[in-house]
């Protein structure tokens, strides 16, 4: 007489059941790892990119600080040549 497949293999496909949740849980873990691993990241690039924001105003004060110096000492030249 035939036997039913799912009664025939049932612990067979018992066991597939267990293999295919534990991979199932493994890359539910490995999942949060790369989220957590990109927020990271994300979070790293921030604060980098506050860093570079912050340096650059500084050197765009700088820069002007310069420009004005430069344009005082231009006037200073000028004036002396007319007087």
């Amino acid at each position: 007489m035939w036997t039913p497949v799912d009664v025939r293999f049932k612990g067979l496909l018992g066991t597939l059941r267990i293999h295919q949740q534990l991979v199932r849980d493994e890359l539910s873990v490995l999942k949060a790892k790369v989220a957590h691993t990109a927020e990271s990241a994300a979070e790293h690039e921030r604060g980098l990119a506050a860093e570079e924001r912050r340096c650059a105003e500084i050197d765009r004060k700088l820069s002007a600080q310069k420009l004005q110096h430069i344009q005082e000492i231009k006037n200073i030249l000028t004036e002396g040549q007319k007087g």
